[in-house]
């Protein structure tokens, strides 16, 4: 076997000249040196990749993927019931390829929760908690939907929205003589209300038929034309905005974009991040005439659109996390915004400014006769009014206490509801969400009301609670109810 000659060999003195020996060592110091460098070169490369390595496990590191994982499981969660997830503005990388069952994404949720709880990450112990209840919270969701009927109404409420009710009183008990008979009491504060708004609708709108048929007939009057809507709607849109942007500072580069489509039965909006939103509106479920300006201003200004926009500008040009790009349906921030769209439209257009604005403006630009405008304005004030009576119909009917076709008469005879088996068909599929539309817009209103009596302060403290909605979701609902 050959031996390796060393690099710090030297040659015998008989071998060479003098001059060779002082180059050939030289030349030995120089590649020794060398040799030196790429072994130094070649440790501090492998102690940077350790060093990588080590990193990508720390604390922080972890607390971030196991982030970008709750969101890939919210968003497979929304390939098995579509809506479940309403706005993600985050990487398209964390998108699912394909749906998986329920009981698979609660044992990893309840994995990932549990991993999570452990982090020793004391500098991000604020984003730590929140996700360990954003994990909890979807463990919930994803237990309601694979044992249906599991949390009544009333619990759904509480579980899910943080939003208290009450459950509902029993209406029969058994007498002495072991018969079913109906319990007498006192009406209630909404069924007195519930009264005075019908006998005031039944004063405005004299003649024959029942009051439902009577108020249909009026709105079949007052249908904007189809090939008129999507103009009057962009105006209300305009006008919504301007009352917004008076009171709000908005973007200069926001956008709401509109896509008129049929493949939707009612206006869906998604925010899209950097403060572009899209809206996507069926022209044949618009048609109403007062319905333009309450849904604009709901579903854009200062509604939804707005909404995010507001809470965008909440971080401060900081990056927003990954967790907060992605908004679940089913969540009390889901129903507070929804509150606070209602809320706002009463607060951009006053009921004088409002009628003002559809007989100058709207009317006009529909063609629409205006003979009756003020008839067909009170009335359909009045009937929106009437929406938080749906709440203990809605209540029972979720508990399985009252037939679904029950259920749809009662809506439309006591609620005045146009569509009571659509409304059905939406609890059946959101249970207790419903209650964003009625029971958290009184609740979100009593909560303002109590607190700011100058129009210019209840914009102050909507502001406030959108940009906290988060926190401050269950002192809304809980204050709002006292």
């Amino acid at each position: 076997m050959k031996a390796r000659k060393s690099l710090l060999a030297i040659p015998a003195l008989d071998q060479k000249p003098a001059t060779h020996y002082a180059t050939n060592n030289a030349m030995n110091e120089r590649l020794t040196m060398h040799s030196i460098h790429q072994l130094l070169t070649s440790r501090c490369l492998a102690l940077i990749v350790l060093l990588g390595l080590l990193s990508s496990c720390s604390p922080e590191a972890r607390l971030q993927s196991a982030a970008e994982d709750y969101v890939t499981l919210a968003l497979t969660l929304n390939l098995h019931q579509v809506g479940e997830v309403d706005s993600y503005f985050g990487p398209e990388s964390l998108m699912p390829s394909q749906a998986r069952p329920l009981q698979e994404l609660q044992a990893d949720a309840s994995a990932l929760m549990t991993e999570v709880a452990e982090l020793e990450v004391p500098e991000n112990s604020a984003r730590q908690q929140g996700l360990v209840a954003r994990l909890k919270h979807l463990i919930n969701i994803l237990d309601l939907l694979q044992n249906p009927g599991s949390l009544n109404f009333a619990e759904e409420a509480s579980a899910l929205y943080q939003l208290p009710m009450n459950e509902l009183p029993p209406k029969t008990r058994m007498d002495e003589q072991g018969r079913v008979v109906f319990i007498e009491r006192e009406p209630t504060a909404l069924e007195i209300e519930q009264k005075r708004i019908t006998e005031e609708l039944d004063a405005l709108l004299p003649g024959r038929g029942s009051l439902p048929f009577r108020i249909a007939s009026l709105q079949a009057r007052h249908m904007v034309p189809l090939d008129k809507r999507e103009e009057v709607f962009q105006r209300a849109l305009a006008a919504c905005r301007d009352a917004t942007k008076d009171i709000w500072e908005l973007p200069a580069d926001e956008n709401l974009s509109i896509e008129w489509t049929r493949d939707v039965s009612s206006p869906w909006h998604r925010y899209l991040g950097n403060n572009q939103s899209s809206l996507q509106i069926n022209p044949l479920t618009i048609g109403f005439a007062g319905s333009m300006l309450d849904v604009a201003c709901h579903e854009g200004y200062p509604g939804h659109h707005a909404q995010f926009l507001l809470k965008t500008a909440s971080y401060a040009g900081a990056e927003i996390a990954v967790e907060d790009q992605l908004v679940l349906l089913r969540s009390p921030e889901g129903i507070l915004r929804e509150a606070a769209a209602d809320y706002g439209v009463k607060l951009a257009f006053t009921t004088q400014e409002r009628n003002a604005f559809e007989r100058d403006v709207l009317f006009p630009m529909a063609g629409m006769d205006t003979g009756e405008l003020e008839t067909y304005l009170q009335v359909h004030l009045l009937v929106k009014q009437l929406a938080v009576t749906t709440v203990p119909i809605l209540q029972e009917f979720g508990d399985q206490a009252l037939p679904r076709n029950a259920a749809a008469v009662a809506l439309e005879s006591e609620s005045l509801v146009a569509s009571p088996m659509a409304l059905l068909d939406f609890i059946e599929k959101f249970g207790a969400y419903s209650v964003g539309y009625t029971l958290a817009e009184q609740r979100l209103s009593n909560y303002i009301d109590a607190r700011a009596s100058q129009k210019s302060a209840k914009w102050s403290l909507l502001k406030e609670v959108l940009e906290n909605s988060s926190e401050i979701a269950n002192t809304v609902f809980t204050a709002g109810a006292e």
